[in-house]
């Protein structure tokens, strides 16, 4: 949402709301927008208790993890036993962070995930001012996501009441902004809401601004990068680690650089260490501008697949900019990211599969051969992917509320 922010701040007045773990509220400048930062009694807890683990050592530190534990257990419990999955101490404070906004508010767009921003729109246009234009930013799914919902179990049981919520915040909205990947889903539960729903694609694709040069330029071997979140439940990187481990067998040039964060490291740390990859290295977690330099001086760009194909993956738009080969291994077939690449010129797609291995070995290793010299400039991928540019997004939003203002038509179905 800061790609759109970026493009409309100049013309008007921009407040922003969002999380923060280490306050309870602050307000701040930002560019041209102010953000108001909230959070919630539990996630203020849990920093302290983080905060404690990275300071104390042997029992002590024992202790505070257990703790950390203990916090995160109670909030499972209580997210299980509720009517929703909802976080209700976070949509007060959403709520509360509007009414101190002190001039009255035009539109909201509140952005899911998290669920709780749109229902603190719906709850703040409903009890203050009728005439707030409401214009929820579907992201990612909920109702039908198991991420979500921490449990498949949670999920199932929970998918009538949480339907209903989805439905309440159309109902209570002018307009709904989402992707395409909502389309089957909003006709399956939502088909008398159809009008109500505008689809664009993920406004993510921007330049990436980098002169820095990451790799010794006397290092001759082909470097395949990989960025981003790592999950033993989403997105576990096992299988893409034993193909890497089957390339370079074949090929001793290939090396590969992990920038990531999550609960994988000690996974791969094993998995080199077991087999003695030196091509292989582990970066850890590193600030935004040393991924970006990472991304922009790889000669290939890896994605691993999520298992919840209900959460896009943003970075496919950063790998993009920068017009390098990529290498996508999915794990199914239905995720959105692969209608996304096939349009993208220098693309290898491997579906996650132990029978396919050596057979995926080989393509990847072809594909590595083939495009060693690949590359797409920036203004090429931009006329590709028009509607996925910031400023396409932006227009329409304007666009949306715009049309909304001229009719007057400010009341929502109840």
């Amino acid at each position: 949402m800061g790609n759109i922010i970026e493009e409309i701040e100049h013309e008007h007045n921009v407040i922003v709301i969002s999380n923060d773990s280490n306050n309870k509220m602050t307000i701040e400048k930002h560019r041209k927008h102010k953000i108001i930062r909230v959070s919630t009694s539990r996630r203020l807890k849990r920093k302290k208790i983080e905060l404690k683990i990275s300071n104390s050592k042997g029992l002590f530190k024992i202790f505070w993890k257990m703790c950390l534990t203990f916090n995160k257990v109670i909030y499972v419990i209580k997210i299980i036993l509720s009517k929703y999955t909802v976080d209700n101490e976070l949509v007060r404070s959403y709520t509360q962070a509007l009414q101190t906004i002190e001039h009255k508010i035009d539109v909201i767009i509140p952005v899911t995930n998290p669920i709780e921003s749109p229902i603190a729109a719906s709850k703040y246009k409903l009890e203050n001012n009728n005439e707030t234009i409401v214009v929820p930013f579907l992201f990612d799914r909920f109702s039908t996501s198991t991420t979500a919902h921490w449990f498949n179990f949670n999920q199932r049981l929970k998918l009538s009441n949480n339907l209903k919520l989805e439905r309440n915040i159309i109902d209570n909205s002018n307009k709904v902004l989402t992707y395409f990947s909502w389309a089957e889903h909003i006709k399956k539960y939502f088909p008398s809401l159809l009008k109500k729903v505008e689809y664009v694609e993920h406004p993510l694709l921007k330049k990436i601004e980098t002169n820095d040069v990451l790799f010794n330029k006397n290092d001759k071997k082909t470097k395949i990068v990989y960025t981003g979140g790592l999950s033993k439940k989403i997105r576990s990187p096992r299988y893409t680690l034993e193909l890497m481990k089957e390339a370079i067998k074949e090929n001793e040039s290939i090396s590969l650089h992990m920038y990531l964060k999550g609960d994988c490291d000690e996974i791969i740390d094993r998995y080199v260490k077991k087999h003695s990859l030196n091509q292989i290295f582990n970066h850890g977690t590193v600030p935004t501008e040393h991924a970006n330099n990472a991304i922009k001086n790889g000669d290939y760009l890896l994605l691993i697949g999520n298992s919840d194909i209900t959460q896009l993956q943003s970075k496919v738009y950063e790998y993009m900019s920068c017009g390098r080969p990529i290498i996508l291994i999915y794990k199914d077939e239905n995720d959105p990211v692969i209608n996304i690449l096939e349009r993208y010129p220098y693309v290898c797609m491997l579906k996650e599969d132990y029978q396919l291995l050596d057979l995926n070995k080989n393509k990847l290793l072809l594909f590595i051969e083939k495009n060693m010299d690949s590359y797409i400039h920036y203004d090429e991928v931009e006329k590709l992917y028009f509607d996925s540019t910031p400023k396409y997004v932006a227009e329409k939003i304007i666009s949306i509320v715009k049309e909304i203002d001229r009719k007057g038509d400010y009341k929502c179905l109840h």
